[in-house]
């Protein structure tokens, strides 16, 4: 009887195995089928249509490296900002974003909801424009 029983477990056993791996293959084709899929609005023909608006924002109370950085990452996660550059030295930050995802001043309220300061921000200027002619 003992024999039995151990040949009734190793069966059981193989049998949640093979349920577990059709379970994962499953799983794993559906997300795969998720991941090909492309939305219209995340294609990568509208995306590079798409506006691109540049912002450049003065920030006071960055105390160090870190802190830029970590407003950089935070920027750069946004839905609509293809380009985020902080910099703690020149304390601005340079934007690029599609204002039709985002808004500037969802970008000011992101920054001052860090515990910065904005001090001024540019108006609106294209991406070709360089930081010596603005200032002219």
């Amino acid at each position: 009887m003992a024999r039995g029983s151990v040949r009734i477990r190793r069966i059981t056993l193989w049998a949640c195995i093979g349920l577990a791996l059709i379970t994962a293959v499953v799983v794993g084709v559906r997300e795969v089928r998720r991941a090909r899929e492309i939305t219209p609005e995340h294609s990568p023909a509208t995306s590079a249509v798409r506006a691109s608006a540049r912002a450049e924002i003065a920030i006071d109370g960055m105390d160090c490296v870190m802190c830029a950085a970590g407003l950089q990452n935070k920027l750069r996660t946004l839905p609509g900002v293809s380009k985020a550059e902080v910099s703690y030295q020149d304390k601005r930050a340079l934007i690029e974003f599609d204002p039709a995802v985002i808004a500037r001043a969802r970008l000011v309220e992101v920054i001052e909801g860090d515990g910065f300061k904005v001090v001024a921000q540019d108006s609106q200027a294209s991406s070709s424009a360089s930081p010596h002619t603005r200032a002219r």
